[in-house]
Parts: C-alpha cells; sequence; structure tokens
C-alpha cells in the first residue's frame, strides 16, 4: 500500500490518521517534525515568524506552532517521552523578493529556544545557509529526505 502524499504549507499542522508522506518547500521559515518513536506515527509543522505579542496566535509562529503540534501529537495517543523532535529551514537568500533581514536566523533561535524550553531534545536539524529545502517526512517510519535547493518559490523564502 502507498502512503498519501500531503503537502505542508506555511502556517499548517499536519498530523495524519493514516501512513503518510508530507511534503514541504521551506526557505526563511521553520518546519518542526514530531515522530512517535513507540507508536510509529508523526506530524509536522511550518512556522514563518518567530514571535508574537498577540495571546491568540496563529501556527505562523513559532511557539504556537509547536506547541499545537505537541498537543494534537498527544491526542492522538502520543507520549512525549517517545517524540523525536527535527527542525528544518531558516535559510537566508538576500537575492530572493520580499528579503527579511536576519528573518531566518531569528526563526532558528526561536525553535530551538521553544524545544528546549519545553524539556525536548533535538534528534536532528538541518537549518540555516543560503539554500533552501525540500523535504519529505513519512509519518509511518520518521524517515526524513532533504533536498537544498536555490529555487523554491518567492513565497516559500519570505512568506507574507
Amino acid at each position: 500500500m502507498s502512503e498519501k502524499k500531503i503537502i505542508l504549507n506555511p502556517g499548517f499542522i499536519i498530523i495524519p490518521k493514516t501512513p503518510s508522506i508530507i511534503y514541504s518547500f521551506i526557505g526563511s521559515g521553520i518546519v518542526f517534525t514530531v515522530f512517535d518513536n513507540e507508536k510509529k506515527f508523526g506530524g509536522a509543522s511550518y512556522f514563518t515568524k518567530p514571535y508574537t505579542n498577540f495571546l491568540n496566535a496563529s501556527p505562523l509562529f513559532a511557539k504556537h506552532s509547536f506547541l499545537t503540534l505537541i498537543k494534537l501529537m498527544e491526542k492522538e495517543g502520543g507520549k512525549r517521552k517517545n517524540f523525536e523532535i527535527q527542525i528544518f529551514g531558516g535559510a537566508e537568500n538576500k537575492k530572493i523578493k520580499g528579503f527579511i533581514k536576519n528573518l531566518a536566523f531569528e526563526n532558528i533561535k526561536s525553535a530551538k529556544k521553544i524545544v528546549f524550553e519545553y524539556n525536548f531534545k533535538l534528534a536532528g536539524e538541518e537549518i540555516g545557509g543560503i539554500k533552501g529545502r525540500k523535504i519529505m517526512f513519512n509519518t509511518k517510519t520518521g524517515e526524513i529526505i532533504i533536498a537544498k535547493v536555490l529555487k523554491i518559490r518567492d513565497e516559500d523564502w519570505y512568506p507574507k
């Protein structure tokens, strides 16, 4: 049986009910992946802004993106002690239309701070640099394939 294919866009959180491959294209934003090693399922979220002063925020913001993903994983039966957390993205490319200086750096800093603030360990990361990333995350196995690329859509680099 072939896994379902799902695209993860900025500001979204996905935890598929059936084994799936989550695809995403990342520039300055960050994708969190969470895999439960015991239950063998996973999910992902994608944020583009490091922080907000609003109490009611969307998954476009780091903390809300991560905490909502964790809560939804727990709601599906996952246990924090079994979670494998990885982060991807945070590239900065000055040649791209809509460039925002230091946004990528702040996104990386926020992602790491939140993971450690909530006592998780990072199982892996592929962050920084000037190349965007295309990722494929298998929610059944936890395997991730990463391609570092220069050509992704401008809105994937610096979403509005």
